[in-house]
């Protein structure tokens, strides 16, 4: 059911898979993301671009 609603707000396949990863994670860089689910950090930052211009995610100023 989430999936179906990602795909209709316009997500592709690989920006569901880093939106529910985070789901899972919590907040994580990208380079965790990105190992955890098999994409380059490259790609999980531009997705993460993405999901914040939709304002489907926010953004935390918080670095460890």
């Amino acid at each position: 059911m989430l999936d179906s609603i990602l795909k209709n707000l316009g997500l592709s396949g690989k920006a569901i898979t880093v939106y529910k990863t985070l789901l899972t994670m919590g907040v994580a860089p990208a380079s965790a993301i990105g190992r955890k689910i098999n994409l380059p950090r490259q790609t999980v930052n531009s997705i993460i671009g993405q999901l914040l211009e939709l304002r489907i995610i926010g953004q935390s100023d918080k670095r460890g």
